[in-house]
């Protein structure tokens, strides 16, 4: 099962809660609680192409979180909680983008702005140049239902979207490989309130996924490409030495042989010992020593072949280097 990662960055106050909670497939609620920390939730997503089930990592990321004082989160005995609060502890650190690295690990990113605050749009505009040109990258311009109210237009938002798009394609240069697989930046206009756009933020999360797929195919397409360069070589150095060949075909003819004289030692064995049941005349002690032909008689069949230390060796030494 595929893992994908997605983080949900924004100023404060512009939604990111609410769309983490509807991506959870939960209601959305209209009173606002600020979020202390960074918080994750584990969702199961489905790619409708194949039915394949891919888990779906969704971060609620805080810029700045709301430190916690030792009292607040910990149940201590009566005698100690007056000390406590006469030495007044350090506040204890809390999870947000300043304590940690959100974008490692990431598949994607959703960058949401509350369409009727300048201030929240200038953050995206700050923090896009920040997020890795390998990450796919939605822009949700949040609150369309009180487009009365924007004060970022459609035009604007977009304009600032392309414009990253082609810096990014445009620094992946180095390769035609590259060019086709630059990780591209879209926008949407949405509402948690009244679910608009939320069809467009489940269609989006194809693309990292499909991106992540990809890198995994990629992978196994080089490991694949050099093991069968692996085999070419060895082909190639044992055709450039002609007395491993040799020594290898006779090696291989004398196991061929050899079995082929237990075969044939099986079948005249069994071949006299239907012969020594009709004849009651025979001792055991001659019927165990006819039952195994000589190396002499083998030989003289034609079905052992002795092989010469020298190619012993050669054969040895072509292992090795093989």
């Amino acid at each position: 099962m595929f893992s994908v990662k997605l983080v949900i960055r924004g100023d404060r106050r512009t939604g990111k809660t609410a769309l983490f909670t509807r991506l959870k497939g939960e209601p959305f609620s209209s009173d606002y609680i600020a979020t202390d920390e960074i918080q994750v939730a584990c969702i199961l997503w489905g790619y409708k192409e194949t039915d394949e089930v891919v888990k779906v990592e969704v971060w609620d990321v805080v810029d700045k979180g709301k430190p916690r004082n030792l009292a607040l989160g910990t149940k201590l005995p009566r005698y100690a909680r007056k000390f406590i609060k006469e030495a007044q502890p350090a506040p204890t650190a809390c999870l947000d983008s300043t304590f940690i690295n959100v974008y490692k690990g990431a598949s994607g990113v959703l960058l949401i702005f509350d369409m009727t605050k300048r201030s929240s749009f200038e953050y995206v505009r700050r923090e896009l140049p920040r997020v890795p040109s390998t990450l796919p990258v939605l822009v949700l311009a949040n609150c369309r239902d009180l487009a009365a109210e924007r004060t970022v237009s459609d035009t604007e938002a977009r304009a600032l979207v392309s414009e990253m798009a082609d810096l990014r394609k445009l620094s992946s240069t180095s390769s035609a490989l590259e060019k086709e697989m630059y990780a591209p930046i879209r926008y949407c206009e949405a509402s948690m309130r009244n679910g608009f756009g939320l069809l467009y933020v489940h269609r989006f999360i194809n693309i990292p996924f499909l991106a992540l797929q990809r890198v995994c195919l990629l992978r196994l397409l080089a490991e694949n490409s050099k093991a069968f360069a692996g085999v070419q070589q060895e082909l190639d150095r044992a055709l450039t030495n002609q007395d491993l060949i040799c020594s290898y075909e006779k090696c291989v003819y004398a196991f061929k042989s050899s079995s082929c004289a237990v075969t044939h030692r099986d079948t005249a064995a069994a071949s006299r010992s239907d012969s020594s049941s009709s004849d009651h005349s025979t001792s055991p002690a001659d019927t165990g020593r006819d039952s195994k032909p000589t190396a002499q008689e083998s030989l003289h069949s034609g079905f052992l072949i002795e092989v010469g230390a020298e190619d012993q060796n050669a054969f040895e030494r072509f292992l090795e280097d093989v």
